[in-house]
């Protein structure tokens, strides 16, 4: 180890760097002796991992840091949180819930619905990191997170958006067969007309449920708010002065409240 510290010594002082670089490929041979001292010596090896492990608590001990409300989060039969939040936006709102069944979550656009299941993914990837998570409470089974929420077309591939989502839910299938899984779901089955997206949904909750996994799906379509054995939530607007505001807050049973001609007309388009 000595020498390999010596030849970095030497690359500080340009002059030598281009002598031994020139003459002796110093650099390559620095390369040669490193990747051999990690072979010959497992405390090497040891320590790199030692280092990489400190490193991880640092930044989840950031998270301490940087977010004045946090919890140690606990194993249970259902995942249940209070007060849950994004770690990375500035002023969030939080939210809370129980989760004991599927859920579809139905919302007007821009009203929160994938950010809040970007947050879940968020929180129970930290859950099973042994971090500290952006709630006041967090409680959750061990679970695999498996999610389709940013499915697009892949033109070099030649794949479209419905075979993407396709992709995807295929990875899901396998999935809930091995183990407990929480699914979440953006805009399911986008990419296709809505009678066979209807179909589509129907027969994935079908399946989700057949195999107990945990799952949010968000939807605009009102008609899959009706599948059997899930339970209804969403988010909605509210006007004032002829003026969109959101609250970002999760409510029980399915929106009632559509924004598009608004947000249409608030761009001068119609």
């Amino acid at each position: 180890m000595k020498h390999i510290v010596e030849l970095l010594s030497i690359r500080s002082n340009f002059v030598f760097l281009i002598i031994f670089n020139s003459l002796f490929i110093s650099d390559f041979y620095t390369v040669l002796l490193f990747n051999k001292k990690i072979k010959d010596n497992n405390d090497l090896k040891d320590l790199f991992e030692i280092i990489s492990e400190l490193e991880s608590m640092l930044s989840f001990a950031n998270l301490g840091i940087d977010n004045e409300n946090y919890c140690i989060p606990e194993i249970s039969d259902n995942i249940s949180f209070n007060d849950l939040y994004h770690p990375l936006i500035e002023n969030p709102i939080s939210n809370s819930l129980d989760i004991k069944e599927g859920i579809i979550l139905t919302g007007s656009n821009m009203s929160g619905k994938t950010t809040f299941l970007r947050t879940l993914g968020i929180a129970e990837i930290l859950f099973k990191a042994s971090s500290i998570v952006p709630a006041t409470k967090f409680l959750s089974p061990k679970l695999d997170i498996y999610t389709s929420l940013r499915a697009n077309d892949m033109l070099d591939e030649g794949i479209s958006t419905f075979y993407a989502e396709i992709l995807r839910m295929k990875k899901i299938n396998e999935a809930i067969k091995k183990g407990p899984c929480l699914v979440l779901i953006d805009e399911i089955f986008k990419g296709t007309n809505l009678n066979e997206r209807l179909e589509a949904s129907f027969k994935i909750i079908e399946k989700l449920n057949n195999y107990n996994a945990y799952f949010i799906i968000s939807t605009h379509d009102e008609k899959i708010t009706e599948a059997k054995d899930i339970v209804n939530y969403h988010f909605n607007e509210y006007y004032k002065d002829d003026k969109i505001y959101f609250d970002y807050k999760i409510k029980e049973g399915k929106s009632e409240t559509t924004n598009a001609m608004y947000l249409l007309k608030m761009a001068d388009i119609i």
